[in-house]
């Protein structure tokens, strides 16, 4: 029975050397050499980054590197946008203004600024940590500002309501109390 542990084992060995070399070649290919090897370690191993609060991640076709929270949910959302593509869509038109209502960090602002480059972008962000984030991610694309407020459909007071999702689970709701707690924009004045 050793010896059947001891094949399996090595079996379980090569496909997950296997498995990882796949992936780093995944991320290497779409993020370069020193990204790619420092995105794929960031995702799988990320152990190696406990004591670094911001990680520096620059994504193809950008120009400038991004900042991510490590261990938030950051690490996935860049993910997401830059890796998987979840905003690559077909448009048949070339915009000129794109509103990126609940702009988290401004990954999905620089997607979107990469890919319709004569766009003006508004980001709209009520999150305090987030906002702060926001403004340097997108400091080095002019055409991309920056509201701090939430985006609204009605006169009532809104506030942020964190439903348990980590940084990119802020909503905004309805509050009774007159005095709110978010900057509002009426998606009508827009």
């Amino acid at each position: 029975m050793a010896i059947f542990e001891k094949i399996c084992s090595r079996i379980r060995e090569i496909i997950d050397y296997k498995i990882h070399k796949i992936s780093i070649l995944r991320f290497i290919k779409y993020f370069g050499l020193i990204n790619g090897t420092k995105y794929y370690f960031l995702k799988r191993h990320p152990g190696i980054y406990l004591n670094k609060e911001i990680i520096f991640l620059t994504p193809p076709q950008a120009k400038y590197p991004l900042k991510v929270r490590n261990q938030t949910t950051d690490v996935p959302l860049f993910e997401h946008t830059f890796l998987a593509k979840d905003y690559e869509f077909p448009v048949n038109i070339k915009p000129r203004l794109i509103i990126d209502g609940g702009a988290n960090v401004g990954y999905s602002a620089i997607f979107f600024s990469l890919k319709f480059s004569e766009a003006e972008i508004i980001a709209v962000e009520p999150e305090e940590a987030n906002i702060k984030m926001l403004k340097e991610n997108i400091s080095s694309y002019p055409h991309i500002k920056y509201m701090e407020c939430g985006l609204w459909n009605n006169n009532k007071w809104p506030r942020i309501k964190d439903i348990g999702l980590g940084e990119w689970g802020f909503m905004v709701e309805e509050n009774d109390a007159r005095d709110p707690e978010v900057p509002l924009m009426l998606s009508h004045n827009l």
